[in-house]
């Protein structure tokens, strides 16, 4: 068998850029697609295909949190030297995959008739199109679940390059398919069975890519209710925050359209869409993480844990602290030349209240992860469950009061106590010290960040001419990389960058 995986530095940092490669690779894709696609489709048809795109992200909920658990307990697996347990680990999994996803269709085709017929406002001469796109879109359900599966063992080995080089061309598949469709004259139903047919090709190259990278799992799979007792155990209070989370941050849409008029809804989602497009970043990096914090807190390697865990706050802190500072300064001009003056004006506010919170929540995310992969994920679905009634109170009074800048302002209090208490919880389990923070230098990155923000504000207020204005955005780029690279990266990171840039040279 193939020796345990060891999370180093290096192999992070590549897996982090492969990770931010293949997220960003669907996003350039959706974002050149979607206009012709609208165009192709008509906008009835879109409305439906945007509800479909819907449905396929959130079938994730189905899977009770068992792709994340297996990358856990595969990672434990490689960590105790125990490789004889994972293909027990991996085929329990698929096995409850295939029967969670066959309970999901089943439950899907149930609701279909009650959306279409009854609760989704759609022209009666479509419904059938409609319907038979929804039929066939729940036969994907099983194939995306058992999909999770092979890619948790691709991330608790750490083999993020093969994980990333098979889901990101069929991520941005769901984008192409349908244009392609729409250009074919395709309907519904056609476009649906495309995106059926692209999961299950996924799942075929997954199978066979973990096949011939680890041989051992093809050994005979058999049921283990102790193996599956202690996936469902894990992933049963990840799908808790999976299902509870996405209340915590969508809610407030619903409260907003509740209490001001529907175009207030718009003032926010633009806004917050935007600048939540930074979680790109820190979800690259921590999506590594996982496994690494899994693998090493499963081997007792305690100081090794505390520095990667304080590290990793540099590195988000360094990178979006610095972007943060930026946006909150030029939110005006951004969103004046994304969306016009006339919206800039109602989110401009928005953008810059979410923007901070953005960057308190992808700190909290390092806090979140090492908790899950010390093994307790209750103790991050119990916290959720608790903010869940405070936070939809707060986000009432504060839309009544100040309308959309008060939703963005219960959103970011709401990230900023999640986090101070994440990072409590961290330090209880003994997962985190201040004295690691210390040692990375955490209190100083976070002391350049702030000045840089202060001395950012008062030369942005200097100038009006758009030359000067140009000069100056130049000048605080210039401060910002010397900060980053004399004052945020040690002495080590800077001669490792400076030869693999010189590898890397023609």
């Amino acid at each position: 068998m193939p020796n345990s995986p060891r999370p180093e530095g290096r192999l992070l940092a590549r897996n982090t850029l492969i990770n931010l490669l293949g997220q960003g690779l669907p996003l350039v894709v959706a974002l050149a697609a979607i206009p012709p696609t609208v165009h192709v489709l008509g906008i009835d048809r879109f409305g439906v295909l945007g509800l479909i795109w819907v449905i396929l992200g959130y079938f994730g909920v189905f899977d009770l949190g068992l792709g994340r658990a297996t990358a856990r307990f595969v990672a434990e697996a490689w960590g105790r030297q125990k490789q004889h347990r994972i293909p027990l680990i991996l085929w329990n999994a698929v096995f409850a995959q295939t029967l969670l996803g066959l309970l999901g269709s089943l439950a899907l085709l149930g609701l279909v008739p009650f959306l279409v017929d009854h609760t989704l406002n759609i022209p009666v001469e479509s419904q059938n199109e409609v319907r038979t796109a929804f039929y066939v879109l729940a036969a994907v359900l099983p194939l995306v679940l058992v999909s999770s599966s092979f890619s948790g063992l691709l991330e608790a080995s750490q083999r993020f390059d093969l994980l990333n080089a098979v889901r990101a061309p069929f991520t941005a598949a769901n984008y192409l398919i349908p244009l392609a469709g729409g250009l074919a004259g395709l309907g519904l139903p056609g476009i649906a069975g495309l995106l059926l047919l692209s999961r299950l090709l996924m799942l075929i190259i997954f199978y066979r890519v973990c096949v011939r990278l680890f041989p051992f799992i093809r050994s005979p799979a058999r049921w283990s209710r102790a193996e599956l007792r202690l996936l469902l155990s894990f992933g049963g209070w990840i799908s808790v925050s999976g299902i509870v989370g996405p209340v915590l941050v969508y809610f407030d849409r619903f409260i907003i359209g509740a209490l001001l008029p529907i175009s207030a809804v718009a003032y926010y989602t633009m806004p917050y869409e935007m600048v939540t497009r930074l979680w790109i970043i820190p979800g690259s990096f921590i999506a590594t993480l996982f496994p690494a914090f899994s693998y090493l807190s499963t081997t007792a390697r305690k100081a090794a844990l505390e520095t990667l865990t304080a590290r990793s706050v540099r590195y988000i802190l360094a990178s979006l602290g610095i972007i943060t500072v930026f946006i909150v300064i030029y939110a005006s001009d951004i969103l004046n030349l994304w969306v016009g003056e006339s919206i800039a004006r109602e989110s401009t506010l928005v953008l810059q209240i979410l923007c901070l919170g953005v960057l308190v929540n992808s700190l909290a995310q390092i806090a979140y992860t090492l908790i899950q992969a010390h093994g307790r994920p209750d103790l991050t679905a119990k916290l959720h469950l608790l903010e869940l009634p405070p936070y939809l109170l707060l986000a009432w009074e504060l839309v009544r009061l100040w309308g959309v800048a008060g939703a963005a302002l219960a959103w970011t209090l709401r990230v900023t106590v999640d986090a101070l208490i994440l990072f409590l919880l961290a330090h209880r389990l003994s997962l985190i010290s201040p004295l690691a923070m210390q040692r990375e230098n955490v209190p100083q990155v976070a002391g350049g960040v702030l000045a840089f923000s202060a001395i950012a504000s008062v030369m942005v207020t200097r100038g009006s001419m758009l030359w000067e204005q140009l000069a100056l955005l130049f000048t605080l780029l210039l401060m910002a990389i010397g900060m980053v690279w004399k004052g945020f990266l040690t002495q080590k990171e800077r001669r490792q960058i400076l030869g693999w840039l010189k590898r890397e040279a023609p």
